[in-house]
């Protein structure tokens, strides 16, 4: 059995400005072109991204959706003790070799799969600070399916 997990939206905003821009071409001599906004907005609307887990073959993907077919090579899942989300401040160092100033910091969550006798997980995905409740989320549905615990460590 596989479990999809939506992790991120489309691009709605753009989907629903095309979309609008095929409504009026339809009032136009060119409807081939406004058939093929429509297109494009339904595929910008209907998009996501996503992880995937097929527990019973050991596998997971990353994905995305466009028009219900889902897009991403299926990558082999290693077991797994527990789901963890840990907060990282990558310090940016610039090709002259100066390091970055605090503000320039990449602050982001980061969900992994923890496996046994080793300190390295499985990165399964990144969020902003700013979408920390769907990194929760995700962190919880991919617990649930994995049946192990989820860890939230203590600077998130």
């Amino acid at each position: 059995m596989t479990y999809p997990i939506k992790t991120s939206s489309g691009p709605v905003a753009v989907g629903i400005a095309v979309a609008l821009i095929g409504l009026l071409l339809l009032l136009s001599p060119y409807r081939g072109l406004a058939v093929a906004c429509l297109t494009v907005a339904a595929a910008c609307v209907s998009s996501y991204h996503g992880i995937e887990l097929d527990v019973g073959r050991q596998r997971y993907r990353s994905f995305t959706r466009v028009l219900g077919v889902h897009f991403g090579s299926w990558l082999h899942l290693c077991p797994c003790v527990r789901v963890v989300l840990k907060a990282h401040s990558d310090m940016m160092v610039h090709p002259n070799g100066s390091r970055s100033l605090p503000a320039e910091r990449n602050e982001h969550l980061t969900l992994l799969l923890a496996t046994p006798g080793t300190s390295i997980g499985q990165v399964m995905a990144e969020f902003t600070l700013y979408h920390r409740e769907k990194a929760l989320s995700v962190g919880k549905q991919l617990a649930a399916a994995l049946q192990v615990p989820f860890v939230v460590m203590s600077d998130v």
